[in-house]
């Protein structure tokens, strides 16, 4: 059965709380070196109204996948995820 967003959006602050980041510059992102965590969050997002960039990259010999919240996305990102205060901080 499909999650509320309620309870989706606790699972997306788990995450991002310990996987995810933010940049200095606001920039919400993940990376993980399965393409199928990466490929299954952004379904998720996209499921709930975030749509996300998708980039492969070399990183110390391994392939790292990542995404991020697409700007235009980023209030609705805020309005389903709760994140630890500094990370929070930021994406202001």
């Amino acid at each position: 059965s499909e999650l509320s967003e309620e309870a989706t959006g606790s699972f997306l602050s788990g995450l991002w709380d310990s996987d995810g980041s933010v940049s200095k510059r606001g920039d919400a992102s993940f990376s993980s070196r399965s393409e199928k965590m990466v490929s299954e969050l952004r379904r998720i997002l996209f499921q709930f109204g975030v749509e996300t960039s998708f980039y492969q990259r070399q990183l110390h010999g391994h392939t790292v996948y990542e995404l991020y919240v697409r700007r235009p996305w980023k209030p609705r990102f805020k309005e389903l995820v709760s994140l630890v205060p500094h990370k929070q901080e930021r994406l202001q």
